[in-house]
């Protein structure tokens, strides 16, 4: 579908407006050169060379608004494709906004989210896979997700894509020229080659699928819930887990009556531990609402740390959560023995030794063991990570959704030769699956796909 490609000329900060002492914004469009040059002493612009900077100050009326650099790019080596100005002003919250005010009265208009990212793919300067990298980049929560957009924008991703694409655009062009050659009974393509191929591009989109569920941890951060009955140390784990106090510890059961979360970077990945209610029947209608939002977060949690407190021997509620988790996120699950740093009970440990999960006894009070546990959280969340045949790691939902449907129509092309059908069937199939291959690169897209991805970038992106 052809896209809107009728652009005028847009501006944004593409850096924080407050706190820097530098602050940049960048212009992109026609009349980027044309607009900068009624407002900048410094040169005439549209004679000088791109990829320069220049030296010189932005004025409105002969009055000096700052002493700034601008950098020239010109169409169409630009980020966007376009004529690009960015200009390095000094970082008062003041000066920027008056900067802005005098573009936007010259004809300019306020960019919308991830336009200017928009615009290089339309643009042709890149394609769908490296603009969504672009976005994955600045908002990765590890330094693996950082690594693996960078693979993403400098085309590995793509190219990857593409050699899918050719195989089976390859193996489809077989199909129509044995199909036209079927009444002369002469066969170019046999049943076998067919289903070789098919199967290769399967295998490899079915590592691809398997290693969204490590690439969402690494891109977006993973959460483990910390959990127990009342007065188990859960605040005092949680603390000893983020380095620092955090949450009010206390002996007062009930004491946290809300979830609490703190983000900490735990072996280059980002952590969100949260510390909820203690989970006990209970009378108390706050601390009964604490509770049910620390059952509701169970289903959200990427992983769940059961604290018990194994001085005491296991009563009814800890029972009752060991069950509960056991059943339902067994294989998600540490049992955390608190409090070796008094005489624990033997009933308890060997109870909780049966259960046949993760258990790490430590005491949150001292410290002790707790780079066990640790040690044990990084090796649930890494579970998938040794495991990936791929270099390239999906990370992003859309192309995991579209990566799904390709699979299932090569799974039906497969099914199809098995069964020795007509080339007919499988060549449906093999186009379904090329045309959704192009949807991940935006080969084949929409304005409103378009605008659902880049509304999520930022400002000035």
């Amino acid at each position: 579908m052809e896209i809107n490609r009728n652009f005028d000329t847009i501006i944004a900060p593409i850096t924080a407006t407050i706190g820097g002492s530098v602050s940049l914004i960048r212009i992109s469009g026609s009349q980027a050169i044309t607009i900068t040059d009624q407002l900048f002493s410094g040169s005439d612009l549209s004679n000088k060379d791109g990829n320069r900077f220049y030296h010189g100050q932005i004025k409105s009326n002969n009055e000096i608004i700052d002493d700034v650099i601008v950098l020239l790019y010109k169409s169409p080596n630009s980020y966007t494709g376009e004529d690009v100005i960015e200009i390095s002003c000094h970082g008062n919250p003041f000066i920027v906004e008056r900067v802005l005010q005098l573009y936007l009265s010259l004809g300019c208009r306020m960019a919308d989210p991830g336009e200017f990212t928009k615009r290089a793919f339309l643009n042709g300067k890149m394609d769908l896979l490296q603009a969504e990298a672009v976005a994955d980049l600045i908002t990765a929560k590890s330094i693996k997700s950082v690594q693996n957009s960078l693979i993403y924008i400098e085309g590995k991703a793509s190219e990857l894509i593409q050699s899918l694409k050719d195989e089976l655009i390859n193996i489809s062009s077989l199909l129509c020229f044995d199909l036209d050659f079927s009444e002369e009974n002469f066969s170019i393509i046999g049943h076998n080659k067919i289903e070789e191929t098919i199967q290769k591009s399967l295998n490899t989109i079915i590592s691809l699928i398997y290693s969204y569920q490590y690439g969402r941890v690494l891109n977006k951060g993973t959460e483990v819930l910390i959990c127990g009955k009342p007065n188990v140390g859960k605040s005092s784990l949680m603390n000893a887990l983020i380095k620092r106090d955090r949450v009010i510890v206390s002996s007062k059961p009930g004491t946290t009556r809300d979830t609490i979360h703190e983000d900490v970077i735990m072996n280059n990945i980002t952590i969100r531990f949260i510390d909820t209610a203690g989970i006990r029947i209970t009378n108390d209608e706050v601390e009964a609402e604490g509770v049910n939002r620390s059952e509701a977060a169970f289903n959200k949690a990427d992983l769940i740390i059961l604290v018990i407190d194994i001085s005491e021997k296991l009563d009814h509620d800890d029972h009752s959560l060991l069950n509960k988790l056991t059943r339902s996120y067994g294989s998600n699950m540490i049992i955390a023995g608190n409090k070796i740093d008094r005489q624990t009970n033997n009933f308890s440990n060997k109870e909780l030794e049966s259960t046949g999960k993760p258990f790490i006894k430590i005491s949150a009070k001292t410290g002790d063991q707790i780079g066990f546990l640790e040690k044990e959280i990084m090796n649930k969340l890494k579970k998938n990570s040794d495991m990936l045949s791929e270099d390239i790691i999906i990370t992003n939902q859309r192309q995991f959704n579209i990566l799904c449907k390709t699979k299932e129509s090569l799974l039906n092309a497969l099914e199809s030769v098995q069964k020795k059908y007509g080339f007919e069937f499988i060549a449906v199939d093999l186009k379904t699956a090329i045309d959704f291959l192009s949807e991940i690169t935006g080969q084949i897209s929409t304005d409103d796909i378009l605008n659902n991805i880049f509304s999520k970038f930022c400002i000035g992106k």
